[in-house]
């Protein structure tokens, strides 16, 4: 939902290249969840990539609400109770740092595996056509770090356009206008699929 957070740009496809969906903190719903299983369901889509970033603020907002024992203002408060198991699961887990930041990365987390569990997707994903990642997008870096998802095999992500990888379909060049390895998208290079 973050404007500062532009995927065509930070995986430096066309216009049209992707299906995007846009949710405060990557909050899932039924209509949200209908949506990413039009591409993949209708379409063949072979990547669904759940991206959070750095300093969310619906995910702040929420998890200061939490922590407070407040609500959120009207329809905020759905995407407050969405965001419950990532604040709930930082909570339990403890640990050194911004807890909003690991709030992130939970909720992509779980937002990820809550996908590749989903009853219309699972069978794709155990049949290998459809691969579900979450990444966490660095706004100081522009780095995209892969926290889930990742087949055996692939390369972890490395600060962007430097030939990182994850498996699947490429269909546009490197930057540097070198055809990728096949079966490889380098970061900044990732399609997700062709929309209708």
């Amino acid at each position: 939902m973050d404007s500062r957070v532009a995927p065509e740009l930070v995986f430096d496809t066309g216009l049209g290249d992707l299906y995007v969906l846009r949710t405060g903190g990557q909050a899932v719903g039924p209509v949200v969840t209908g949506s990413v299983e039009y591409g993949p369901v209708t379409g063949g889509t072979p990547l669904v990539f759940v991206l959070g970033h750095q300093r969310c603020g619906a995910i702040e907002a929420a998890y200061k609400a939490l922590r407070d024992g407040k609500d959120l203002p009207g329809n905020l408060r759905a995407v407050q109770q969405a965001l419950k198991p990532a604040y709930l699961q930082v909570a339990k887990e403890g640990g050194t740092g911004d807890p909003v930041d690991r709030m992130i990365r939970a909720q992509i987390k779980l937002t990820a595996d809550d996908l590749r569990a989903n009853a219309d997707l699972a069978p794709l994903v155990r049949k290998g056509s459809l691969v579900v990642v979450g990444g966490y997008y660095s706004l100081d870096t522009g780095e995209v770090e892969v926290l889930t998802g990742a087949p055996a095999g692939a390369a972890t992500p490395s600060p962007a356009g430097t030939g990182a990888a994850i498996p699947g379909p490429s269909a546009h060049p490197e930057p540097s206008g070198t055809p990728a390895p096949r079966g490889t998208v380098p970061m900044g290079t990732m399609p997700v699929g062709t929309p209708s």
